[in-house]
């Protein structure tokens, strides 16, 4: 399946803050959080990836079409000099054969260096399979077990340039 990986413009901060709806929709079932008092779920300030510059929103398109998104930041809790992955979010319907790896190969070369890579541990099946590919293709420096709004995590931290 042919994507694209497009960085987000503050013109279409909007279009991020929808995604981040259905995200949160689909995560329910791990997060079990109630929608607020308008009928939504209250998300992350977005802002900070269109103010700093070591922070970017990408979408991830497939025919023109929204498929997804990752958020990147610099806030890392480990390694100054590496970029945290501190979402990532394809639509169900993408959700097929190895396209999930396929986006994240191509972002993991992009970056080309240190990447810690936050993973939600009730999300076990998802764990076990991102586990499993980055152990295959990259280098693990790291793996750490943390806790971060009152849920635990797994933290890969992964060297992107030494495979």
């Amino acid at each position: 399946m042919d994507f694209q990986i497009e960085k987000v413009s503050k013109e279409k901060s909007e279009v991020l803050k929808n995604l981040l709806e259905y995200y949160q929709y689909d995560f329910n079932v791990y997060y079990n959080e109630d929608l607020n008092e308008n009928g939504r779920f209250e998300f992350i300030d977005t802002e900070m990836y269109f103010e700093n510059e070591d922070s970017q929103a990408l979408f991830i398109k497939v025919k023109e079409k929204y498929a997804g998104f990752i958020l990147i930041s610099n806030n890392t809790k480990y390694t100054k000099e590496a970029k945290c992955i501190e979402e990532f979010w394809i639509m169900p319907k993408y959700r097929k054969g190895m396209f999930a790896f396929k986006i994240l190969k191509k972002v993991f070369d992009e970056i080309d260096g240190k990447i810690e890579f936050i993973v939600l541990k009730r999300n076990e099946r998802w764990l076990e399979t991102l586990k499993y590919w980055i152990e295959k293709n990259y280098k693990v420096l790291k793996e750490y077990d943390i806790e971060k709004w009152d849920e635990q995590f797994t933290l890969f931290l992964v060297d992107a340039k030494n495979k």
